[in-house]
């Protein structure tokens, strides 16, 4: 969840970093940072909720969107620059990211809480 709302801050302060570019590229490091941790997190649990076996057929489809990312992202991003502003690039991430930030709020599982017996004197 975190790692989500990271990833919307970061695209929401590139949209608005228009004072300089240190200042985009700050932000820019924010959403990649945030990026890295979504991956991340997406692999281990759908590894975790295959029982910890995960088959070629998971891999290839929770590793697909990282795969083509590289080829549909500049062909998106120039359809978009040739249409919109350059902060829409920015902007058309909030909108998905919004939804899955509260089906994660929804759906994911709440940490077990502690069981253990006071200690006593």
């Amino acid at each position: 969840m975190v790692a989500l709302v990271l990833f919307v801050l970061g695209s929401l302060l590139c949209c608005a970093a228009s004072w300089n570019d240190a200042s985009l590229i700050a932000f820019r490091v924010l959403q990649g940072f945030a990026a890295g941790l979504i991956f991340t997190l997406i692999q281990t649990l759908a590894v975790r909720a295959a029982g910890g076996h995960p088959g070629s057929n998971l891999i290839a489809a929770v590793s697909l969107p990282v795969a083509l990312g590289p080829i549909l992202g500049p062909a998106i991003g120039g359809l978009i620059l040739n249409w919109l502003s350059w902060r829409w690039v920015f902007l058309v991430n909030v909108r998905d990211r919004r939804r899955a930030t509260a089906r994660v709020a929804v759906l994911a599982p709440r940490p077990a809480r502690s069981c253990q017996r006071p200690r006593t004197a």
